[in-house]
């Protein structure tokens, strides 16, 4: 292992990167079989309308936040350890302003329903839904709040156990309760409501494990409103820069097709993202250490950990890339036998976009953690102009498969302009010699899938195709060796992975 690469910078992105994969695994898991389980009980057009309503409530969230989430975390981490009072009424101050803005929204999103659903959509029946998710408005703005909140006492367990667990937990249980007693579309926004409401209920009592004092009546806050709302509401655009970035291909589906390729389009772009789930993971901590290091002006070092994560990152998810394209029916037979002509199509579309954003690595984090958060601002609206423009001209014609590839080709080029800003500002780039060695197992995964793929559909050929593509890239890796950062890595992760597994 090279000097400029110590043990120690290894160590804190494979620590830091396997705690978050695992948590955030199995909170998107939970969510990813909640998203199934509406799918096929549903059926793929009232799926559609339930992902519009869906999308409506995440619009509402931003907008009952305020950015107060951001800013709540930032002054908790500052007044923790320094000054209770404070600390006490930056609590007050922004769970009590989440709660009753998302009152406020959701009484708006209630009243404004029918016009919502008749001009903009023009789904008629979409008035109902709207009016149901509207009930969950206020629940779901709290439990974000509480969970960043947390954040700020220094801890994500809790916002894990809350978020990620308790709240898509519960919900999957209250769907097939209320599928049992013979609920159907409604069913499953009470479930959404009621477990958003019991995840907030529980993330506030660990809100109150961690600061006992908060009920506390001799304990008098001291209230920051003015300067919390200042810190947090140019963050209020961000969060609607992230929310389109997200949702811009569900909406422009229901302004511009039918229910029924929203249906198709969102239960096939669940499934790309748990490509993302490794670049998040290792991102998470390579993000602070590039601020560290560019702040010390080590570029060497930065360089090298930009390309190591960036190969790590490559390894995991191509086998995983290979697996979706050549399985691709078989997975969206998971959603029912009508999502999986089109659907297959946009699951593969939308997994090139996505290989194509993790194979380039974390050159966004670079960015932005390098001080060009505005040159990354521009790059972000960039992506949304160009992702708007390209469904105008595809939805139309094309539908959900339109959808994809102006989703698909957006993240390919904006992602390309970031690899190409990096090498000109920092004269780096996130590949080196040693990610060829991802194309020998590549290759022959591909060969040997297009050889039998007449004898590997159904449930068991996609088993059949996992087990192929493990024993290939294992034996490979073995066969060409890796590198000695990528050795010590790989212990680190799986001693990291062993012990959670222990607890």
């Amino acid at each position: 292992m090279s000097e400029s690469f110590s043990k120690e910078d290894v160590k804190k992105v494979a620590k830091g990167a396997g705690t978050t994969l695992i948590g955030s695994s199995i909170g998107k898991g939970l969510f990813f079989l909640s998203q199934v389980i509406v799918a096929r009980f549903l059926g793929v057009e009232a799926f559609g309308l339930y992902a519009l309503g869906f999308a409506a409530v995440k619009i509402c969230e931003i907008l009952s936040r305020l950015g107060l989430n951001m800013g709540g975390m930032r002054f908790v981490s500052i007044y923790k350890d320094t000054n209770v009072h404070k600390l006490k009424g930056i609590l007050i101050s922004a769970l009590g302003l989440a709660l009753l803005n998302g009152v406020f929204v959701g009484m708006l999103l209630y009243f404004l329903s029918d016009i919502v659903a008749r001009k903009i959509f023009h789904q008629p029946t979409l008035t109902e839904i709207l009016k149901l998710f509207a009930l969950s408005i206020p629940f779901v703005s709290g439990l974000t709040m509480v969970s960043y909140l947390l954040q700020g006492f220094h801890t994500t367990k809790y916002t894990v156990y809350s978020r990620d667990f308790i709240q898509p937990g519960t919900n999957i249980l209250l769907i097939l309760f209320f599928y049992r007693i013979g609920f159907g579309l409604s069913g499953v926004i009470y479930a959404f409501t009621i477990s958003n409401f019991l995840a907030f209920v529980a993330s506030f009592l660990f809100f109150k494990k961690l600061f006992p004092k908060f009920l506390n009546r001799d304990l008098k806050p001291d209230y920051e409103i003015k300067k919390l709302l200042s810190y947090s509401a140019p963050l209020l655009f961000v969060g609607f820069l992230h929310y389109f970035l997200t949702w811009t291909d569900t909406l422009m589906i229901g302004l511009l097709s039918s229910a029924r390729d929203i249906g198709i389009y969102r239960a096939a772009s669940q499934v790309p993202f748990i490509m993302t789930l490794f670049l998040t993971a290792a991102s998470s901590i390579f993000a602070p250490l590039v601020a560290d290091l560019y702040q010390k002006r080590e570029m060497q070092r930065l360089s090298n950990i930009f390309k190591s994560t960036t190969r790590w990152v490559t390894y995991l998810i191509v086998p995983i890339f290979i697996f979706l394209v050549f399985s691709s029916k078989e997975i969206m037979m998971l959603f029912g036998k009508e999502y999986i002509e089109t659907g297959s199509i946009v699951l593969i579309i939308l997994s090139f976009g996505q290989l194509v954003n993790c194979v380039t690595g974390g050159v966004g984090y670079t960015i932005v953690m390098t001080g060009r958060q505005n040159l990354e601002l521009a790059n972000s609206i960039g992506l949304v102009f160009l992702n708007v423009i390209l469904n105008l001209l595809l939805i139309p014609r094309y539908g959900a498969v339109g959808a994809a590839i102006s989703a698909g080709s957006s993240i390919v080029l904006i992602n390309l302009l970031r690899v190409i800003e990096t090498y000109f500002i920092y004269n780096m780039i996130p590949f080196s010699q040693k990610m060829m060695k991802v194309l020998v197992p590549t290759f022959l995964c591909v060969l040997v899938l297009l050889i039998g793929q007449n004898n590997l559909s159904g449930i068991g050929g996609a088993f059949s195709s996992i087990f192929l593509i493990l024993v290939i890239f294992g034996i490979s890796i073995y066969v060409l060796k890796l590198a000695d950062e990528d050795k010590y890595i790989l212990d680190i992760f799986r001693n990291k992975l062993l012990c959670k597994i222990s607890k």
